[in-house]
C-alpha cells in the first residue's frame, strides 16, 4: 500500500470518527426537539427520534398552565425583564472600565489589570487560586491570602464577585510585595 492511499484511509477514519462522535453528541438535542412533539406514553417508551403519533399538546399545556398560576410567555416576560437590564448595565459598566483602563495612565494600572486578567484566567477557580497561577505575577500564596483576608473576603471567593473598586482596593493590597 503506497503512502497516498495510507493518507486518505487515516483521513477517511479521522473523518469517520469526527462525525460519530458529532452524531453523539447532537443526539440528545435532537432527542429533546422530538420530544417535545410527542405525548408521554411514547416519550418514555424509548429513545428513538421517530414520531409516530405527533401532538402539540405539549405546547398547548405549557402555554395554558405552566408552573401553576402563570404561563410560559408570563414567565419569559418576567426573566426578560430581569436579564435584560442586568446584561445592557454589565456592558456599559464594562465598557467604561475598559475605557478607563485604555486611555488613563494610573499608578497600579498595569498590576490591576494583570490581576483582573488572572482572575478570570482559570474558570471555575477561587480568586486565591487565579492570583497564585498566573504568570504575570509572582505572589506567594501567603500574600494573595493575606491580601484577600484584608479585603474582607473569604478564601472561597471568585473574579467574578469583585466589584471594580474591590480590584482596586486588591490591586492597593499586593502592590507591597510586587517584585521588581
Amino acid at each position: 500500500m503506497g503512502m497516498k492511499a495510507s493518507n486518505k484511509i487515516a483521513t477517511f477514519f479521522k473523518y469517520f470518527v469526527l462525525i460519530l462522535v458529532g452524531v453523539i453528541m447532537i443526539y440528545p438535542l435532537l432527542w429533546m426537539i422530538s420530544a417535545t412533539f410527542k405525548d408521554n406514553s411514547e416519550i418514555f417508551a424509548g429513545i428513538s427520534l421517530w414520531i409516530k403519533h405527533p401532538t402539540l399538546d405539549g405546547y398547548r399545556g405549557a402555554l395554558n398552565n405552566f408552573g401553576g398560576s402563570i404561563n410560559i410567555l408570563q414567565a419569559m416576560l418576567n426573566t426578560y425583564s430581569y436579564v435584560i437590564p442586568k446584561v445592557i448595565c454589565t456592558v456599559v459598566s464594562a465598557c467604561v472600565a475598559a475605557y478607563g483602563f485604555g486611555r488613563f495612565d494610573f499608578p497600579g494600572r498595569k498590576l490591576m489589570f494583570n490581576i483582573i486578567r488572572a482572575s478570570f484566567n482559570q474558570r471555575r477557580k477561587t480568586l486565591a487560586n487565579g492570583l497564585k497561577n498566573a504568570a504575570t505575577l509572582d505572589f506567594t500564596k501567603e500574600e494573595v491570602e493575606a491580601a484577600i483576608d484584608a479585603l474582607g473576603k473569604g478564601a472561597s471567593v471568585r473574579g467574578e464577585t469583585l466589584t471594580l473598586e474591590e480590584f482596586a482596593r486588591l490591586s492597593d493590597l499586593l502592590s507591597p510585595y510586587k517584585k521588581g
